[in-house]
Parts: C-alpha cells; structure tokens; sequence
C-alpha cells in the first residue's frame, strides 16, 4: 500500500520539521512485574529493546532526564532538561512555577482548532465525532514528539485490576481489541483505540505521523477504521509491534468473555448514546461490588458472571 510513504513524503518536508530526531528509551511501567522490567530497562542507558538510541525517559511513573549534554537531544528537551536542572542531593525533582505556562503552547491545539467546539456529546460516525477522533491522534503523537510515554483510556472503560500485568514490555504499542483471535502480535485482530498505551520513540512517533497523514485516503472514516487499515504496512514496513490485548481480561461490551475473575477492564463499545452506556457500566459496577464481597471459595467455583441483557450488554 503506498498510503504510508505519502504520509512520509508529506511529512519529511513540513515546515520546522527536524531531521534526525532522536528516540526515547521506554520509561518505566507503573506497576506489575512488566513495570519492574521496563525501569529496569529505561534506567539502563545505551540502545532500548528495539535498538532505538536512549536519550533518557519520561513515562507514566514522572520518570527525568539525566544531567548533562545528550547527543541528538531534541531542543525541547534539551529546554526543559536545563530549566529543570538537577535533583537536589540527588533525590526526587521537585516541580518549578511556571511549567504550565510552558508546557500548555506545546499541547494546546492551535487557535483556529480550538474554535471548533468538540466538548459537547457527539454523535458516533457524524463530523464532529470524526474530527474529535482524529484531533485526540495528533494530542497523542505531539505527547510521543515530546518524550513522554502515555497510556491513553476512553472515559466509558471501568478499570476492575491492573491492565499493566497484560501488557508486554517488548511491545511499542499496546491496544484493546473489538474482536481478538488468539494470537497477541497478530494484525489479523481488530483494535479499538478506546484503551492505547505506547512509548515514545523515533519508531512510534512516525508510525503515529503516518497514521493520521493516511486520514485523507480514507475519507469519511474515524481514526480506528484507518488503523485497521494500515496495520499490516505499520508491522512489516516499520517494525511496529502491536500488542492487541485478549479480550477475556480487557473486555468490552462487542466481545467479553463474562468472568469477573479474569476481567481487568470494561469498553462500554458497540453501544450508542451517553445513557444506554452509563445504565450498563453502572449496572456492571453494582455486581462487580457484589463479586468483591463474595467469599474466596465462591470465586474459584467460577466462572462468576454478571446478570444480561442490558440495553447494550450480552
């Protein structure tokens, strides 16, 4: 597919774009066993899992930079490595004033892209909805461009344990699945975006750069639906590896597997309108405290299932 390499083209002679930009080492997780390796590898130095050159991290955890010139650094960390100077006698950093007022010009959309409402309730497939969807792409490579890892959840997803346990260290990018098929690293499964985690490196940030540049060969189509397009050519012409998470622990309402003993989190997916997606996550909240208070021994009977139908919910 040439939709890619356009993307590429396009973006290679954007105005004040910079050549040669570095890459970031993974930061560390923020729990788990997973999270112990990926700080243990962020702290290492040298070439991260994927060969990528280590300029220092920033992840979920609030990990720094380390002291002094790196080789490669972009300008704007280089910035706001050296207004932040030092931790004092080598403990924790603390926050200076005034990093808000220099942080926000990085993220805030510019003005003619704020002027566009996008607050209010939007309608799945309308325009507003696929202009939303796109604009939380570009937040999401401008956080990678950064230096910073992020892990991205949509507000209708009921979090019941730790997704960090399901999520590999050696993925660049992590993503929940609408319909998942077995195999972990297979492009054969169909995301949903809903749930991203991804680290910030040279590798995902022009994955993220070509994703939203293919927007205009498939036009009339959200975000998601592109990626699902593109993910073959992302895997094998950039070496992304997409870990798509099994739907028996990170389920939604398109595909669960109905055992509060393996559920991690809930997508409130495949279900329209704001009510009909609170009446059932509420629902679902409601026997998750009922399955806390059960004892032990009644657990591991299991499968412990959750009362169906509701409006959206099978």
């Amino acid at each position: 597919m040439p939709v890619i390499r356009e993307a590429e083209k396009r973006d290679r002679h954007r105005p004040g774009r910079e050549e040669g930009s570095s890459s970031i080492a993974p930061a560390g997780y923020g729990g788990g066993a997973g999270g112990r390796a990926g700080t243990a590898a962020a702290r290492g130095g040298g070439r991260g899992p994927d060969g990528d050159h280590d300029v220092g991290e920033r992840g979920v955890g609030g990990a720094g930079l380390a002291a002094g010139p790196v080789p490669g650094e972009l300008p704007q960390r280089r910035a706001d490595r050296a207004l932040r100077g030092p931790p004092p006698g080598g403990g924790p950093r603390r926050r200076r004033a005034g990093a808000l007022p220099r942080c926000a010009p990085a993220l805030l959309p510019p003005p003619a892209a704020a002027a566009h409402n996008l607050s209010g309730e939007k309608v799945f497939a309308s325009k507003d909805y696929i202009d939303l969807v796109w604009s939380k792409v570009r937040l999401q490579q401008r956080i990678l461009e950064l230096g910073y890892n992020f892990l991205f959840t949509d507000v209708d997803i009921l979090w019941f344990r730790n997704p960090f346990e399901r999520m590999s260290v050696a993925a660049h990018m992590v993503t929940s699945s609408d319909f998942y098929f077995g195999d972990p690293y297979s492009p054969m499964n169909l995301p949903n975006t809903g749930f991203l985690y991804v680290k910030s490196s040279r590798r995902t940030v022009g994955a993220f750069e070509a994703w939203h540049g293919a927007r205009e060969a498939f036009p009339g189509k959200h975000e998601q639906q592109v990626l699902n397009e593109i993910k073959v050519e992302l895997v094998a012409t950039r070496g992304l590896r997409i870990q798509f998470l099994d739907t028996e622990h990170n389920a939604g309402f398109c595909n669960n597997t109905r055992d509060f003993n393996t559920l991690y989190t809930m997508h409130a997916n495949c279900c329209v309108g704001l009510g009909a997606k609170l009446h059932d996550l509420g629902n679902l909240l409601q026997e998750w405290r009922a399955y806390r208070q059960m004892d032990d021994e009644d657990r591991a009977r299991g499968p412990v299932r959750w009362k169906v139908p509701g409006i959206c919910i099978h």
